[in-house]
């Protein structure tokens, strides 16, 4: 190992964020940024909610959210 300080050593900061499952994206986010003050980081899908596909970032601080799209989800037996 060279002599490099910690802090040159760093250079991404890693973390953990729960998903939940939403019927409603779009309410969700309303929701978390209209009454708790979050602000949204990023999305995937239509960034509205409207698709099955939908997943938005939402963080305040250092405290982040996922809510995704509830999809029907299929077992099979096999």
């Amino acid at each position: 190992m060279t002599n490099q300080t910690h802090a040159e050593q760093i250079t991404h900061r890693w973390y953990m964020r729960p998903v939940f499952f939403v019927g409603d994206v779009g309410r969700a986010l309303r929701f978390y940024e209209d009454l708790l003050g979050f602000k949204k980081s990023w999305h995937e899908g239509d960034g509205k909610g409207k698709s099955a596909r939908s997943i938005v970032q939402i963080a305040r601080s250092f405290c982040a959210r996922m809510p995704a799209a509830k999809t029907k989800r299929v077992y099979s037996s096999s």
